[in-house]
Order: structure tokens, then C-alpha cells, then sequence
């Protein structure tokens, strides 16, 4: 699938007609990238944006310890760093690919003169901006308000959401995130996190077997994942 077809999926560019989605499409560079390789780091001039086509990449900061805290996992049809290409200074995070990755690299300037050409585009900027900061806004309540099984359980809901999965008893789900760099993505450390899912499953709210998750009783991960309280973390 060309860049043009791929971009039909991408939040961003859906109020642009087939012409004007081919014009910016004109704009992109295509790049595959190895799992593992870090596509930016904090600090570095901000030079462009990317979109995931195949693949996933995380966006996080590293503590002065050197700790990871994941601020976000992008997969097909996402875009990131657009916020901080507008800013015009320096990325705020690190960014790294989790798996082979197919993406489109939109150069600063380059698309920045698009976007005067194109009004839906800029429209479709401001949304893209608007869910970063909710996105922002719940990592931090998350992390704040809740202890590792809450968060564990908000993910788990999301996650079905996310899949189409019905959150019902006997419903199964698949973790599309290795455990190491999930508990980075819930803002605890690994040990923490499998006391979670074993806390969880001694409670027989789900059952886990390896990374697939069979929902046990969902009215109660639904509840934990609306909780405002802090037992670990």
C-alpha cells in the first residue's frame, strides 16, 4: 500500500479529499526501521513528524536514573511528534521503534508549506493536538490516582476497546505490548506489575496465559479501572 492509501487511515489527514491526500503524500518520506532502533532523542532539533504506517513506537522520557516511563505506544494510522514540530525546538522525549516499522517522515518545512495549501489539514492538526493533551492529562491522573492494578485494569479495558473485543466474561484479549515495556507504559517497575496480573487473577477478575488475557469477571476490571486510590506503585 502506497503512502497515499495509507494515509486514508490516519486521524489527521481524514478531512483532506483523495487529491489533496496524494499532494501531502508528495511530502513524506518512506522509511522502514529495524525493531530497537530510536528514531530521536530529547533534546534534538525538532526537523519533522512521523506517521506510522506498519509497526509500533514508543514515545517516552527517561528519569535521571536512567528509568523509561512510556508516554505513549503508536501504532498504524497514528502520528507523533507533530507537537513538537510546531513548537520549533527540540523534541521533549525519546522515541524508539518496538518492532520492525514502516513509517512516513514528514520534514519540518516541507510540510509546514503544505499546510498553508491545505485548510482541512490544519483543522486536522488542531484535533491531533487536542488528543495529545487528554492523552497527556490521563497518563498523569493515572499515575497519580491509581495503584498498578488500576492502571493495569484501565489498559486492559482500553486494550478491548481498542480491538473491538466485548467486555464480557470469557472474553480473551491479546497484550500487544511485551510485559517490560508495559510496565513502563503504566509508570511501575516489572515486579510491580506481575503482582497486578496476579493480584487480579487470585480475585479471578481474568486469567492470563502468556499474553492472552481472558476476562473473569469485567464489571470489576471496569470498576478498578475507574479507581481513584494508591496501594503501590
Amino acid at each position: 500500500m502506497g503512502i497515499a492509501d495509507s494515509l486514508k487511515h490516519v486521524s489527521l489527514f481524514s478531512g483532506l479529499d483523495d487529491a489533496a491526500r496524494e499532494s501531502i503524500a508528495q511530502l513524506a518520506l518512506a522509511r522502514r526501521v529495524p525493531a530497537g532502533q530510536t528514531l530521536f532523542r530529547e533534546g534534538e532539533p525538532t526537523d519533522g513528524f512521523y506517521v506510522v504506517l506498519e509497526g509500533q513506537v514508543k514515545v517516552y522520557k527517561l528519569s535521571t536514573d536512567g528509568r523509561q516511563q512510556i508516554l505513549h505506544v503508536f501504532g498504524p494510522g497514528q502520528a507523533f511528534a507533530e507537537a513538537a514540530m510546531f513548537a520549533g525546538e527540540t523534541f521533549p522525549a525519546f522515541a524508539e521503534t518496538l518492532m520492525e516499522s514502516r513509517l512516513a517522515f514528514f520534514p519540518r518545512d516541507r510540510f509546514l508549506e503544505g499546510l498553508g495549501e491545505n485548510p482541512a489539514l490544519a483543522f486536522g492538526m488542531i484535533a491531533s493536538l487536542a488528543r495529545l493533551c487528554r492523552q497527556l492529562t490521563t497518563l498523569v491522573q493515572q499515575v497519580a490516582l491509581t495503584d498498578a492494578a488500576g492502571r493495569l485494569a484501565r489498559y486492559l479495558t482500553d486494550l478491548a476497546r481498542r480491538k473491538g473485543v466485548a467486555l464480557e466474561k470469557g472474553a480473551n484479549v491479546r497484550l500487544d505490548l511485551p510485559k517490560g515495556e508495559l510496565a513502563r507504559l503504566l509508570g511501575t517497575a516489572p515486579e510491580t506489575l506481575s503482582r497486578a496480573f496476579a493480584r487480579l487473577a487470585e480475585a479471578d477478575v481474568l486469567a492470563v496465559d502468556g499474553k492472552v488475557i481472558t476476562f473473569r469477571n469485567p464489571d470489576v476490571l471496569q470498576t478498578l479501572s475507574r479507581g481513584r486510590f494508591r496501594e503501590e506503585s
